[in-house]
């Protein structure tokens, strides 16, 4: 049986469902890394830049300063 497949296997948030036999596991997805914080494993983005070094074009980051740049 697929749990994955049928709907059974409901992962948490940034996580995707793998079938394995007999049962299934929750992995973090591509770019994510699992991580222990505060008493529970959460995944977290491997890549530790600020948001706004990622995605400078990005209206949240252009207009940090509340002038934004056209």
């Amino acid at each position: 049986i697929d749990e994955c497949a049928l709907g059974g296997g409901v992962c948490p948030r940034r996580r995707k469902c793998v079938n394995t036999f007999g049962s299934f596991v929750c992995k973090c997805h591509l770019g994510f890394k699992l991580t222990y914080i505060n008493g529970r494993y959460t995944c977290i983005d491997k890549d530790t830049r600020p948001f706004c070094s990622l995605n400078p074009a990005s209206p949240k980051c252009r207009c940090r300063d509340g002038s934004c740049k056209g």
